[in-house]
């Protein structure tokens, strides 16, 4: 027994953890955030942090931190909307607020000049919907709305419609990639192109993951990222001539991408329903509510200036120290461990995202069994002295692996 557990923990590679001390929470209990999902963060030129809710039952839609203070501001406050879901600075320090499924009284877009509201009922109330907003190297700003896409010049508003090439008019992202050209997702129709001439549609048959695209996100490296929305199809990236789809199985949380995100280091965050999946080019690291955050149900990540990694979900907002995936942990083939080395509880997660840990069994290196758990991700290392100790993991599957830990 013990010549098999010895064998099969001697190969380790040291990378990344995480740690739940190194999270700080902002809650509508204990700061003053609005309560509801938090759909969009953004730190302005003048070092203020906006953040906009949707479901926020009790109004308003719109949170300002002004370094040391929360502060709200509502429709009655001259904002376009309580229910917001984007929001942009743009170049002018302008601050854009698209908002989604509004009431009567709202308006689909709102501009604030840090004094003042401008709101814009685009088409006479025909679009309702702004859910994304960008600005481009030209100094365009481009809309998704639910009729179509829309450009503004600084003087009027441009619309384009399945008319004019668009794949759909129920546009839900828009994106710029490194060539210039504009991206938008639809809804249930792909993604549309334009270069500022022609459009192109790209869909399914040519190799999205679904036509559903709930988000669309050009990187740093020139490749372009579809979310699948509620697909529950995964994740598409594009180079300019191959797609490549990844699902939970290659590391994702969730196969229903709904936010991405890109940190200064280059690495990709994805947002969804059970967490957040983070990839550095290679590997991947999943977070969700067992290690570290606040809520599952992520809708928005955004880093901060000072290189934290802000992430707002339902039940407020997870901040993620910046360089606290630069610390110590062992991954394995099959699972991850960490803290090690370890001094109280060991937690256990397996690769790829999945959460199925069916049992962890602690034994010296004699192969004597020290202590057990079942159903359950972590096991608490507190009593053992300082030494090395073999770790048999299990999932639900029944396969297993043996990790050696070092124990403080």
């Amino acid at each position: 027994m013990k010549h098999f557990l010895l064998f099969l923990a001697i190969s380790l590679v040291c990378s990344n953890a995480l740690f739940s001390q190194d999270f700080e929470y902002i809650t509508p209990e204990d700061d003053g955030l609005l309560p509801g999902l938090m759909y969009e963060i953004v730190f302005d030129s003048a070092g203020n942090t906006w953040a906009c809710t949707w479901i926020n039952p009790n109004g308003p839609g719109i949170a300002k931190l002004d370094g040391t203070t929360w502060s709200t501001i509502a429709r009655e406050d001259g904002a376009n909307s309580n229910h917001l879901v984007s929001i942009l600075e743009d170049s002018n320090g302008n601050l854009w607020f698209g908002s989604d499924f509004p009431d009567n009284e709202d308006i689909p877009l709102g501009r604030f000049d840090g004094t003042s509201w401008t709101n814009f009922d685009l088409l006479d109330g025909a679009v309702s919907v702004v859910l994304d907003i960008i600005e481009d190297s030209d100094g365009i700003i481009w809309f998704a709305t639910n009729a179509g896409a829309f450009a503004y010049d600084g003087t009027a508003f441009t619309q384009f419609t399945t008319d004019d090439g668009l794949s759909s008019n129920s546009t839900s992202s828009v994106t710029e990639d490194a060539d210039g050209n504009i991206w938008f997702g639809t809804a249930n129709s792909g993604a549309s192109r334009f270069d500022g001439e022609d459009w192109e549609i790209f869909t399914e048959t040519d190799g999205l993951a679904s036509n559903e695209v709930g988000v669309v996100f050009a990187d740093d490296n020139g490749l372009l990222w579809f979310g699948s929305g509620f697909s529950n199809t995964g994740l598409t990236s594009y180079d300019g001539s191959t797609f490549t789809i990844y699902t939970t199985a290659d590391g994702l949380a969730d196969n229903n991408v709904r936010y991405i995100e890109q940190d200064t280091e280059g690495n990709l965050w994805f947002a969804g329903s059970f967490g957040i999946s983070r990839f550095d080019g290679t590997s991947w690291f999943v977070i969700n509510n067992t290690n570290g955050l606040l809520d599952n149900l992520v809708r928005s990540i955004t880093q901060a200036p000072n290189g934290d990694i802000w992430i707002g979900s339902f039940d407020g907002i997870s901040v993620l120290q910046a360089g606290s995936l630069n610390t110590d942990e062992e991954i394995f083939d099959m699972f991850t461990a960490f803290p090690v080395p370890v001094k109280d509880t060991l937690q256990i997660q397996k690769n790829g995202g999945s959460l199925d840990i069916d049992s962890i069994a602690i034994y010296d290196l004699l192969g004597k069994e020290l202590s057990s758990v079942i159903n359950s991700n972590s096991i608490d290392m507190s009593s053992l002295s300082s030494g090395i100790y073999l770790v048999l993991v299990r999932d639900l599957s029944g396969n297993s692996q043996t990790l050696r830990i070092i124990k403080e």
